[in-house]
């Protein structure tokens, strides 16, 4: 069965499952980032197929003979709708976080407007993958730092204004936790 049905059936089946459940043996990701006029600003989407998890940065399972550098690449292109392909290759020296199963890396790409994303016309190869993110949001890191709660036990809201989807304002606790270590480890220049 090709991965993108099973995943798909996964995500309507089992909506709010970590990735260890629905078989994920490894889980790699990308906090993408551009340096927009002197800013730091990351490229987040919020979860279309699981509203649980809110906001995030980007990332998924290590399909079967893929490295984990592969696999984050090939999540953000996914997850962005094809529009940011891997500019910048990820190498032994990218900054990276493990937490258990699931490692991420923060990686610089060209900034692409948000709305661009939301409205690209698809190539033919991307018109297959699951469309399980969107809207994507560029969010100013100090911003982000200064908003998200130093422990890592829920999601956590935002004020209105500050994400696009009033309705869904919270960021994937997750998500939080990779954001805050890469920050810390000096991987946004």
């Amino acid at each position: 069965m090709p991965r993108y049905l099973t995943c798909a059936i996964c995500a309507l089946i089992l909506v709010g499952i970590s990735f260890r459940s629905i078989g994920c043996e490894q889980a790699a990701g990308v906090v993408a980032y551009s340096k927009i006029e002197g800013e730091i600003k990351l490229l987040v989407a919020d979860h279309k197929i699981n509203p649980t998890r809110g906001w995030a940065a980007f990332g998924g399972c290590v399909d079967e003979g893929e490295s984990i550098e592969i696999a984050a690449l090939r999540e953000l292109h996914e997850e962005t709708r094809c529009a940011l392909a891997p500019y910048s290759p990820i190498t032994t020296t990218t900054p990276r976080v493990s937490f258990g199963k699931f490692t991420s890396f923060a990686l610089e790409v060209p900034f692409i407007a948000a709305e661009t994303i939301e409205t690209i016309d698809l190539a033919p190869h991307c018109k297959s993958i699951l469309a399980e993110r969107g809207p994507w949001a560029w969010v100013e890191l100090s911003t982000l730092l200064a908003t998200l709660p130093k422990e890592h036990a829920h999601n956590a809201p935002f004020p209105a204004g500050f994400l696009p989807d009033e309705d869904h304002r919270w960021f994937w606790y997750k998500s939080t936790r990779v954001i805050r270590a890469l920050h810390e480890l000096g991987a946004f220049q």
